[in-house]
């Protein structure tokens, strides 16, 4: 959907090519998966939150198909400034972790296509990766020099299988397996977000140095 739509019946909604595979290889990792969503539209009076569980009971099912499953869905109904829980501020990890007490940002990643989604896992001090999309999102003026030059997620990913590999699939072992279901234009794609993430680290790493104090960067010199 484009920023700032709504999907506001089962018919709006339309799952990701290679989501669903996704969500299932991290089920079988054992890994808990939760979604956290801004649901404005209920306040704003398009839909009801009946609406909203309808089309999460609908996913489940679609899920389902490949023996996947979403753990918990947690979303914030409310207009904006009215509440604690809208993202990016922490209201719904606060919920999530109230009710699966073994949550920790340090063992937990944020995967998200919206600044909102990367500020909210920052925020609590989770590991973020950016589903960048179509180059049109990734230039759209929402994102622009604010998520690009100042590199805030930890990793970019052009699809949710992309991130996925980042968040479990870091080993030599798993990472080759990856790759080989790739197709090469997916391999160059996967490297090529990897490629600019390295950039912006290092850009910020670069700034972080011109940036300290002179007295800091005289001590270190000598």
């Amino acid at each position: 959907m484009p920023e700032g739509s709504y999907v506001r019946t089962i018919a709006d909604f339309h799952l990701l090519p290679g989501v669903a595979e996704a969500i299932a290889r991290l089920n079988r990792a054992g890994i808990r998966v939760i979604v956290v969503s801004n649901q404005r539209g209920i306040a704003l009076g398009f839909y009801t939150a009946d609406v909203v569980d309808s089309i999460h009971e609908h996913l489940q099912a679609e899920l389902s198909r490949v023996h996947a499953w979403i753990d918990a869905f947690f979303y914030c109904p409310h207009d904006k400034n009215s509440c604690d829980c809208r993202k990016p501020l922490p209201g719904l990890y606060e919920q999530a972790s109230a009710k699966f007490t073994d949550i920790t940002p340090g063992s937990s990643a944020m995967i998200g296509d919206s600044l909102s989604d990367i500020e909210f896992g920052r925020a609590v001090g989770m590991k973020t990766v950016w589903i960048a999309g179509p180059k049109e999102i990734r230039t759209s003026p929402l994102w622009g020099l604010r998520a690009q030059s100042s590199f805030l997620h930890d990793g970019r990913a052009a699809t949710i299988e992309q991130a996925i590999l980042m968040h479990d699939g870091e080993a030599a072992g798993s990472r080759e397996m990856f790759l080989k279901n790739l197709s090469r234009t997916q391999q160059l794609e996967l490297l090529k977000c990897e490629v600019e993430t390295l950039r912006g680290k290092l850009a910020k790493l670069i700034e972080e140095r011109d940036t300290a104090s002179p007295d800091k960067t005289d001590r270190q010199s000598a």
